[in-house]
């Protein structure tokens, strides 16, 4: 049985305690796998991956190695158990994230860290493999000396920790800064944050680093202020808390925060003007509040991701490890509860009751000797009258008799029944809370409550539901003689009615008489009531969730109103049932018996009678039994494992000492294993490379090269050929040029064979980052990742929305760009050497003789010159009308947006026809889309369909292999792929196949 980490301090700070050793020895043991000389020892594989499950098993080796080597103190690739005990001591100091950092660097295990070291190990960070740290700078030279012989203690290394992001992206600003004079773009600007300063952006920022900038260039000294105020996010909190005061909501202008800001140095105008800007992303009002703050600050010290609290959450809900004993004394202990809560409620609103008793009791419509209330306040008159103040309370011993177990039965079973309806994605279907309402509220709630205690609605209603049902099973005799007390006073003359009385007379069965028009009416009620409650609470709820005692109140009592009404008729119904049946009136059989001689004898509006009664008892009630309810929940707490009242305390940053480890044996020290590596990634921006490439992309590039260095030599050889065996003197003019043509080898003049194959796997790492670079945003604090085709293609030929637009046209190139910078500049190298080897001046030279004209460029300015008039028309046209759509975003003088094209590149216009046709509604045109719906059209029926067009004219079909080995469709195994049309011939036994990924408007 796994220990709770315990906090003990003096001073009250989080002091971990440590497991117990026989404990922890226990642990290690399960999870060691090599044994020596009778000594276990875990591997970095059992450690990192099996044990501590950071890493997932195609990681990379080396980042594997890396993170055991911090518990490996004797660097021989084994964690002993005198090891790992000793790791679990460093994580239950105050300081252990610098202290695993420290360790992480200190790779030989004496205690200092070298130059070397810290070299070797941030040289295999991805920031480092993105943007290059200068090793050569005045950061390395200050710290470890100029001539990099100085070893740094571990005070040393915390401080230059401290510094090492800002270092890193100075450095990166600086390689970007191509024109050396203090800017850069925005793209690159984007790039930079989000590589070397992830750890400090919310998703928010992040999404909007280009828009912040409005896509222009950014200097030197924006930079820094946008770095120092992320930084200083808690003390732009501490700045707004002083002017709003106690009002969490509160709109600050600019200047009021800046006259407090001057009394604070830190912050500079600079980058209040900075702050303002990313606010008015949010809201644009001129204005901050709490809210816009919250969403720019990066996470606090203590707190963890929120993607390894979500994880967490699911590893251990609420209702694990929970004996049926602790269940059954949670509902205990809320049973007694709602009984205290429903014992105020109805005696608060008791005299209410016995009025709309009356009233409906009273008949009507022809029976005009039976009417003697003309409404609620002459009932109330006349009871008061004839019977006395008391008299408004007749009956209520036997009331707070049933109410008691009533209202505790429902709030108890409603709360259970949603634990158990929420789903494992935190919420309760509509129809969980109807059940849960109208049957056993708290029992339902509890049961399908999901393990981040959040229930959806449809769930809530069947939660509701359930906490009606089984009130009316223990409590409709009680009711039955409460209202025969309450309208006992209308017969002066009679004989005095006691409860005892009415029970003999009505026997056992007598007592459930009604009983089928209490469940219609006590069901509805609860699944409409509780479902109203539990989202009233959330709307009335202040910025941490929290909920005051009169918000529980205005909470519950609106939600009385609905439930209240619209059950009447089945109240009505129910009344006329219970009653005493007294000479010369009506009386009824049952349940459609009763309603149809109402609705006969009196109309409809009988249904209705005491509707405005029932909602002024019922509001009230369940307004004061709710809020007393959750107000002794609160006073009275008792901790079962189970889940607390929304909104019962205030939502505060999950900590790391407030989580369920992700792992059981996770225990003492080891509870922050997890949240202390992750630590390491957020607070200092070292992200290690996760994962090796896959053996699918591995096997793909080894041998793509390896094709494609053959194919170099075959062509090789080909032109050598031709060169050394014939005589080209006497050729003719096109027999030369063919010669000419395969003498032209293209990349496969480079003469170095290491440069060759340098050329192919660039080009390969090109073409695999063009296909698999992605453009994320935040959708519902989800990551929504979309690939080039076809999310973004398809969002580029259909969206209309210009930000967005904007944001995926900036998005790719920004994902793709800074990848493809180096190793394009690398492929121009490389690919220029070639050119000048088969005789050019470069590749642009080399790719125009293809075309075989001497003049081809002028050809081409001749084109463009007679084509000049059709352009400029055809883009003032263009952009008249996309100013219809876009207003003043689309000048009628400068160049068009080119992301409003419906293309990445602008070259295609076809997707913004329906915003730039010439008189759109015009008769005619054929759509066949539904046609070939209905004949089942798909991609490959398509293909197939073209295959017969093509036979029909004498040519030979596809090979059965085409229709097997072609890419028709979108791969489903995950692999992402460029869907650039292609044919193949593989020369081989009638080898052909496609690759053209179709996209269809049919599915």
């Amino acid at each position: 049985m796994s220990k709770t980490a315990t906090c003990e301090s003096v001073l009250g700070l989080p002091v971990l305690k440590k497991a117990d050793v026989e404990e922890l020895r226990s642990v290690f043991h399960k999870y060691a796998t090599v044994e020596k000389d009778g000594e276990h020892y875990m591997t970095p594989r059992d450690f990192v991956i099996k044990y501590l499950g950071i890493e997932k098993e195609d990681a990379d080796p080396t980042t594997l190695n890396l993170l055991a080597g911090v518990v490996d103190e004797t660097k021989d690739g084994l964690i002993s158990f005198v090891e790992f005990q000793a790791f679990e001591s460093l994580l239950c100091s105050p300081d252990a994230l610098y202290l695993l950092a420290f360790q992480l660097f200190d790779s030989n295990g004496n205690g200092f860290v070298s130059y070397d070291e810290f070299k070797s190990v941030m040289s295999q960070t991805r920031i480092h493999q993105h943007i290059p740290f200068d090793w050569e700078g005045e950061f390395c030279k200050m710290y470890f000396g100029w001539d990099k012989k100085k070893d740094l203690s571990y005070a040393e290394f915390t401080q230059l920790l401290q510094s090492l992001a800002y270092e890193h992206a100075r450095v990166a600003f600086r390689v970007r800064d191509k024109n050396k004079n203090g800017f850069i773009t925005a793209l690159d600007f984007s790039d930079i944050m989000i590589t070397v300063r992830k750890h400090m952006l919310t998703p928010f920022v992040e999404e909007n680093l280009v828009s912040l900038v409005g896509g222009k260039q950014v200097s030197f000294p924006y930079f820094t202020g946008l770095n120092h105020l992320l930084s200083s996010m808690e003390l732009v909190k501490k700045i707004y808390r002083q002017v709003a005061g106690h009002n969490p909501k509160a709109e600050i202008t600019r200047e009021e925060f800046l006259i407090a800001a001057q009394k604070v140095s830190q912050v500079t105008p600079l980058e209040v003007d900075i702050l303002f800007h990313l606010c008015d992303l949010i809201n644009p009002t001129g204005r901050i509040t709490y809210e816009a703050i919250e969403r720019i600050a990066p996470l606090e010290e203590g707190t963890l991701p929120y993607e390894m609290v979500e994880a967490q959450r699911r590893k251990e809900g609420p209702q694990q490890n929970r004996g049926v004993l602790l269940q059954f004394a949670e509902s205990g202990y809320r049973f007694l509860l709602g009984g205290i809560a429903g014992g105020c409620g109805a005696t608060a609103v008791y005299p209410i009751d016995l009025v709309k008793t009356r009233l409906q009791n009273q008949r009507s419509g022809s029976y005009v000797g039976e009417l003697m209330y003309k409404n609620s306040f002459d009932c109330f008159r006349k009871v008061i009258r004839h019977e006395g103040f008391l008299g408004l309370y007749s009956g209520l011993i036997p009331q707070l008799m049933g109410v008691a177990p009533e209202k505790a039965i429902k709030l108890t079973m409603n709360d259970l029944m949603r634990d158990k309806f929420t789903t494992k994605d935190g919420q309760i279907p509509l129809y969980g809370e109807i059940i849960a309402g109208g049957t056993v509220n708290d029992l339902v709630r509890d049961k399908f409550t999901n393990k981040n205690g959040e229930i959806i609605l449809p769930a809530e209603m069947l939660a509701g539901g359930c906490g009606g049902m089984c009130q009316v099973m223990f409590t409709n005799p009680l009711e039955i003689v409460k209202i025969r007390l309450q309208v006992a006073g209308e017969i002066q003359s009679g004989p005095r009615v006691s409860a005892l009385n009415v029970c003999r007379e009505l026997g056992f069965a007598g007592l459930y008489k009604g009983a089928s028009a209490c469940f219609l009416r006590d069901i509805p009620f609860s699944a409409i009531y509780f479902p109203v409650y539990a989202h009233g609470k959330k709307y009335l709820a202040d910025e941490d969730g929290h909920n005051s005692i009169p918000s529980l109140l205005i909470a519950a009592t609106i939600a009385g109103a609905p439930a209240a009404s619209l059950v009447t008729p089945a109240d009505v119904i129910k009344t006329r049932l219970q009653v005493k049946e007294r000479e010369g009136f009506t009386t009824y059989k049952g349940l459609f018996d009763c309603a149809r001689k109402i609705w006969a004898e009196e109309g409809g509006k009988a249904f209705w009678k005491g509707a405005p009664a029932r909602m002024f008892r019922s509001c009230p009630q369940f307004g004061v039994t709710l809020m007393v309810y959750e107000v002794l929940q609160r006073t009275f707490y008792i901790d079962f494992g189970g889940r607390r009242p929304e909104g019962s305390e205030v939502k505060k940053a999950p900590s790391i000492m407030d989580l369920p480890p992700p792992n059981p044996d996770h225990i003492g020290g080891y509870r922050l294993a997890v949240a202390t590596f992750a630590g390491i990634e957020r607070k200092f921006g070292l992200a290690l490379p996760k994962f090796t490439p896959s053996e699918i992309i591995q096997a793909q590039v080894k041998k793509e090269v390896e094709v494609s260095l053959e194919t170099s030599q075959f062509i090789k050889e080909v032109a050598q050929n031709a060169t050394a065996l014939w005589d080209w003197s006497g050729m003719s003019f096109d027999t030369k040029r063919k010669f000419d043509s395969i003498t032209n080898i293209g990349s496969a003049a480079l003469q170095n064979q290491t440069k060759l194959e340098r050329l192919t796997n660039v080009q390969s790492e090109m073409r695999r980052i063009y296909s698999t670079a992605k453009v994320c945003e935040n959708v519902d604090g989800q990551e929504n990742c979309m690939v080039f085709e076809p999310d973004l293609t398809r969002e580029l030929a259909t969206g209309r929305d210009y930000n967005r637009l904007q944001f995926i046209w900036d998005g790719w190139r920004a994902s793709v760009g800074p990848q493809l910078r180096s190793l394009y500049q690398e492929f121009v190298d490389l690919s220029n050497e070639a050119a000048v080897a088969n005789g050019f001046d470069n590749t642009g030279a080399s790719w125009r003789s293809w075309y075989e004209v001497d003049t081809f460029e002028q050809d081409l300015e001749n084109i463009y010159e007679e084509l000049k008039p059709l352009y400029l028309n055809l883009h003032a046209y263009v952009r008249r009308k996309l100013s219809e759509t876009y207003g003043n975003r689309v000048s009628l003088t400068d160049p068009i947006p080119a992301h409003l094209f419906g293309n990445m590149w602008s070259q295609q216009w076809n997707n913004i026809f329906d915003l730039v046709e010439p008189y759109p509604n015009k008769p005619g045109g054929i759509d066949v889309t539904p046609k070939m719906v209905e004949q089942n059209y798909n991609a490959t029926h398509m293909f197939r369909v073209s295959e017969e067009f093509f036979t029909s004219l004498g040519l030979g079909a596809m090979p059965d292999t085409f229709w097997e080995r072609s890419m028709i469709v979108r791969p489903t195994d995950g692999r992402d792929v460029v869907c650039y049309a292609s044919a193949w011939d593989f020369s081989r036994d009638r080898d052909f196949r496609s690759r053209l990924i179709f996209f269809s408007v049919l599915y």
